[in-house]
């Protein structure tokens, strides 16, 4: 973990893309949603939780990727279970795209932090990808801790 540097980042009217429909892309996109990004979701098949958003600031591309696709992209989420193509996207990326292959951690320039939110704060909880499932147990355990103490 000594080489991350955790910060949050303001995507308010970036190009964030998403390249894949399923689980995993439909999960980022609605963590996506508070953050006013403008996101595009690349698919040839979207999920019916993506095909029934209404949001203005979700785009979906209901196709393969194609490279124009990641131009002008600030955050790039591979989202697919196809390693070739995921690796493609991976060597197209230019310097300045933050890149997050959700398949192969190696391949990312950052990982999503589990976050519990509250009116006046926020706690964010990493593994730095290396064991998301007990960052979502922690997460739970300490939501339920909380309860406790806040209104």
């Amino acid at each position: 973990m000594a080489n991350n540097y955790p910060i949050n980042l303001n995507l308010m009217n970036r190009r964030v893309v998403v390249i894949g429909g399923g689980k995993i892309g439909t999960r980022k996109v609605l963590d996506l949603l508070k953050t006013e990004a403008m996101i595009y979701v690349v698919a040839p098949k979207m999920s019916e939780t993506l095909l029934k958003l209404t949001s203005t600031k979700v785009t979906l591309i209901i196709r393969p990727f194609v490279p124009k696709d990641i131009e002008e992209a600030f955050l790039v989420f591979i989202c697919t279970n196809q390693t070739d193509i995921n690796q493609q996207i991976v060597t197209l990326c230019q310097n300045g795209q933050l890149v997050n292959d959700c398949t192969n951690k190696a391949n990312s320039d950052f990982y999503n932090m589990a976050t519990i939110e509250q009116s006046d704060f926020a706690i964010h909880l990493s593994s730095d990808g290396q064991n998301p499932s007990r960052i979502k147990q922690i997460k739970q355990n300490l939501i339920a801790l909380m309860e406790n103490f806040l209104d």
